[in-house]
């Protein structure tokens, strides 16, 4: 059965547009599908979508539910500290707790089933989201991410997996022309010798146990095709029923 609670602070929304919220001084945006019970009274699966370099949440919560979905989506602000603004980066202290701030102050309006908490993204937005999940894991059910790569060393992945609550689902689309996140990491990341390419973390992950969906298809870090390979192919995952363990 879904498990959640009427939120105690409820706030008015529309269906299918973005509503502004605030955690810890950072704003997060929600978007609340039609399906949605407007009464509050019936635990609903969530997306967290995190945003690559140079998005915006604000427009982005678009990407992780629509008006004519059955989840609520929700977006947050990455932290604007550190040496990457605009990106979400798991190497800046604190930034999944971002996250999970979001999240927290999210449960007090709206009610979601806690056992159905997915959270991913695109480029950057997918390392954090691979970041939060694998230190966070008793609260997600999945991770569905594109164009990024669960940790930037391989043994980092390693420390990682070893230390995740339990092996969530996963399901990854890589462009195999991507030279921000190659597939392959031989003579193009000289510069990263910790980092054997995103091919090989997807085969540590299975190797580890997390059941991977791994989709490898041809284009660059963004192209055209990006958007229509993520809803063909990432997105129908979001319908699988994945929940996280009691």
């Amino acid at each position: 059965a879904p498990v959640g609670s009427v939120p105690a602070s409820p706030v008015p929304f529309v269906a299918g547009d973005a509503l502004k919220l605030y955690a810890g001084g950072r704003a997060y945006y929600v978007l609340a599908p039609q399906a949605y019970d407007a009464t509050h009274q019936t635990p609903t699966q969530l997306f967290i979508y995190l945003h690559g370099c140079g998005g915006a949440s604000s427009y982005d919560v678009y990407a992780a539910t629509k008006f004519d979905a059955t989840w609520l989506g929700m977006a947050p602000d990455e932290p604007l500290e550190g040496n990457n603004p605009g990106c979400w980066d798991p190497n800046q202290a604190g930034s999944d707790e971002v996250v999970m701030a979001a999240l927290a102050d999210m449960k007090t309006h709206f009610n979601i089933d806690t056992k159905r908490i997915l959270i991913g993204g695109y480029s950057s937005g997918g390392d954090q989201s691979y970041y939060t999940a694998l230190h966070h894991a008793a609260t997600f059910a999945g991770v569905l991410a594109y164009n990024s790569t669960p940790a930037y060393e391989d043994s980092t992945l390693v420390t990682q997996i070893a230390n995740a609550a339990w092996k969530f689902n996963i399901v990854h689309l890589a462009h195999t022309g991507d030279l921000v996140y190659p597939i392959e990491c031989t003579p193009s990341c000289a510069d990263s010798p910790g980092y054997g390419g995103v091919r090989k973390q997807f085969q540590m992950l299975d190797d580890a146990g997390f059941p991977v969906t791994y989709f490898e298809r041809p284009g660059l870090h963004y192209d055209d095709n990006t958007t229509e390979y993520r809803n063909d192919l990432v997105y129908p995952h979001l319908q699988d029923g994945w929940k996280a363990p009691p």
